[in-house]
C-alpha cells in the first residue's frame, strides 16, 4: 500500500501541473477546456482511488479468510492417506517376496496380480530382466510408461503410479534394488478411489494457484501496481475525453466570438463555417440567420434612404420643371400671334414652334413622372380578382402592332385578393411593357399565376420573356431610380413596381440570363 500512496501523490501533482499548464495557456480567458479537464479528474479519480483501496483491502481480507493454509494440509494428507493405502499391498508383496521369479500362483491369486517385473537401466532405456503378465497388451506398454520416470523411481522420488487400460483402473509398485533395477507388481484398484484421488489432486492444484495469487498479486505489490496502472489510464482517458469535448465546444464559441468581432467591424457578409453540432450547430446557424437578416435589412434600409432621396430630388426637379413651362408655352402662343413672317419663312417658323411644343410636353411628361415617383398614393384595398385584372391588360396588349405574342396560363383556383387594382394594373402594364421592350425581334411572353401556401403570399404571379436579358453587374441595380438599360428610358419603371408591390406587403424578384431572357415573380 506504501507503493501505492506515493504513486497516488506523484499522479495527484502530474495532473495538478498539466490542469495549471491547461489554465495559464487559454487565451481570452477561455478556460472551458481546462475546467472540463479539472471536472474529469474529479469524476474519475475521486470515486476510484477510495473504491482501489477498499477493493484491494477486501481482496486481502477474504483470501485470507477463503485459504486458510489447513485446507492444503488437509488436501495433501489425504492424497498421500489414498495413496499408502493402496501403496500397501504392493509393498507388502514386494517386500515379503523380494526375488520376483519366486512368486507363486497361491501370492498371484492372493493379491489379484496384473503384471509383475524385474527392469534395469541400459542406454537404450529400461530392459525387461523379469516379467510375469496376466495380459501382454497390459505390459508391454510398461518400457514406454516407465522410461521417463525410472531415475526417479531409482531415487525413491516415485514409488508408484496409477494406470488405466480401456475401463480397467491399477496401480504399479515400485521398489529400487541396490543394483540400480526395479521391481514393480501391478494390480487392480476401485474405480472410485482413482477418481477420488483425482479430484483430491485437481483440487490441490487449484488450492496452490489461487495460494500463489494471493501470495504474488494480493500480498504482494502487483495488485497495487495494477492499481495504479488502472488509474492512470482512467486520468489520461479523461484527458483525452476533456480536449474532445472541448474542441467540439470551444471551437465554434470561438468561430462565433470572431464572427462577432468581425460583423462589429461592420462585414455583414461574414459567415461562421464549423463543425458543430446540435445546440452549438443551431447557435450558429442562428448566428448565420442574423448576420444575414441584418444585411438584408440594412440593404433595404440602403435602399430606401437612397429612394427616398431620389424621391426628394424628384419632388424639387417636378417643381422646377413644371413652374416655367405653362409661362413658356403662353409666351410661345404670344409669340406666334405677334409675330408676322413672310410666306417663305412661314413653314420654317411652324415647324420651330410645334418643335419647341413637343419638346415642353416632352418635359410635362418628365415632371408628372418625377412627380408620380416623388409622391406614390397609399394603395386602395379591395377584393379583386387577379385573373381579370391580367386578362383586361392582355387585350389592349394584343391590340398594339407589335411581333409579341401573350400566352396566359391562369390558374382558375387563386383566391380573391386585397388589392389597389389600379396601381396593380400599373405595375404589371409596366413589366409587359420592359419585357416588350426587352424583345425587338418579337417572342412568346408567358404570364403565369398560382396558388401558394405561405405566411406571407397567397399567390404567385410570374411574367417570364425570350429578350436579350439582364447583364449579371446591372442586375443589382435595376431598382435603383434613374438607373435603366434602355435608350431613353428614365430608370423610374422598376422602382415604381416595386414600391406598388412592397405597399401591397409582397414581394419582386427578378432572375435574367443575358440572351435567354428575364422571369419576374411576384408574391402577393
Amino acid at each position: 500500500m506504501d507503493v501505492f500512496i506515493f504513486w497516488m501523490i506523484i499522479i495527484a501533482v502530474m495532473l495538478s501541473g498539466y490542469s495549471f499548464y491547461l489554465w495559464r495557456r487559454a487565451k481570452g480567458g477561455f478556460r472551458f477546456e481546462a475546467r472540463l479537464t479539472i471536472i474529469f479528474f474529479l469524476f474519475i479519480l475521486v470515486p476510484t482511488v477510495p473504491l482501489t483501496l477498499f477493493v484491494s483491502v477486501l481482496l486481502t481480507q477474504s483470501t485470507e479468510l477463503l485459504l486458510p493454509p489447513e485446507v492444503q494440509t488437509s488436501l495433501e494428507r489425504s492424497l498421500s492417506t489414498i495413496k499408502i493405502m493402496v501403496e500397501a499391498r504392493g509393498n507388502t508383496l514386494l517386500q515379503n517376496c523380494p526375488n520376483l521369479r519366486k512368486l507363486d500362483n497361491n501370492a498371484i491369486l492372493a493379491n489379484r496380480l496384473l503384471y509383475a517385473a524385474q527392469m534395469k537401466c541400459t542406454e537404450k532405456g529400461p530392459e525387461v530382466i523379469f516379467q510375469f503378465s496376466q495380459n501382454a497388451e497390459y505390459f508391454n506398454a510398461i518400457p514406454e510408461l516407465i522410461h521417463e520416470d525410472f531415475h526417479r523411481i531409482l531415487r525413491r522420488e516415485s514409488t508408484s503410479s496409477f494406470r488405466q487400460f480401456d475401463d480397467a483402473y491399477f496401480i504399479e509398485v515400485y521398489k529400487p534394488l541396490s543394483d540400480s533395477t526395479i521391481s514393480l507388481v501391478a494390480y487392480p484398484v476401485s474405480k472410485e478411489i482413482v477418481e477420488s484421488k483425482n479430484y483430491i489432486a485437481k483440487s490441490l492444484n487449484i488450492y496452490k494457484s489461487l495460494v500463489f495469487i494471493k501470495r504474488e498479486v494480493i500480498r504482494g505489490n502487483l495488485i497495487w501496481a495494477l492499481s495504479i496502472i488502472f488509474i492512470i489510464i482512467l486520468a489520461l482517458i479523461a484527458i483525452y475525453a476533456a480536449k474532445l469535448f472541448s474542441r467540439g465546444i470551444s471551437e465554434p464559441i470561438n468561430q462565433l466570438t470572431r464572427g462577432m468581432q468581425i460583423v462589429a467591424a461592420g462585414d455583414l457578409t461574414y459567415e461562421v463555417k464549423t463543425a458543430a453540432k446540435d445546440e452549438i450547430q443551431f447557435l450558429v446557424e442562428s448566428f448565420n440567420r442574423m448576420t444575414t437578416d441584418l444585411r438584408q435589412s440594412r440593404e433595404k434600409l440602403l435602399r430606401t434612404e437612397r429612394i427616398a432621396a431620389w424621391r426628394d430630388v424628384a419632388r424639387r426637379i417636378s417643381h422646377e420643371i413644371k413652374n416655367p413651362l405653362t409661362p413658356i408655352q403662353i409666351s410661345l402662343h404670344r409669340l406666334r400671334s405677334k409675330i408676322n413672317v413672310s410666306r417663305e419663312e412661314q413653314l420654317i417658323f411652324d415647324q420651330s414652334i410645334r418643335t419647341i411644343n413637343e419638346e415642353i410636353e416632352s418635359l410635362r411628361r418628365l415632371a408628372d413622372e418625377f412627380s408620380r415617383f416623388a409622391r406614390m398614393p397609399q394603395p386602395k384595398l379591395a377584393e379583386a380578382e387577379l385573373n381579370h385584372i391580367i386578362r383586361s391588360i392582355i387585350v389592349l396588349k394584343e391590340g398594339e402592332p407589335t411581333e409579341i405574342a401573350y400566352k396566359l396560363q391562369l390558374s382558375e383556383d387563386i383566391p380573391l385578393l386585397l388589392l389597389d387594382a389600379e396601381q396593380i394594373r400599373r405595375a404589371i402594364n409596366n413589366l409587359l411593357k420592359n419585357s416588350a421592350e426587352a424583345s425587338p425581334h418579337g417572342g412568346t411572353i408567358t404570364i403565369t399565376t398560382e396558388p401558394i401556401s405561405s405566411k406571407s403570399a397567397r399567390v404567385k404571379l410570374t411574367i417570364a420573356d425570350q429578350g436579350e436579358g439582364i447583364d449579371p453587374d446591372k442586375l443589382e441595380k435595376i431598382y435603383e431610380p434613374y438607373f435603366t438599360t434602355k435608350e431613353g428610358g428614365m430608370g423610374l419603371g422598376l422602382a415604381i413596381v416595386k414600391r406598388i408591390v412592397e405597399d401591397h406587403s409582397g414581394t419582386l424578384t427578378i432572375e435574367s440570363q443575358k440572351g435567354i431572357g428575364t422571369k419576374i415573380e411576384i408574391l402577393l
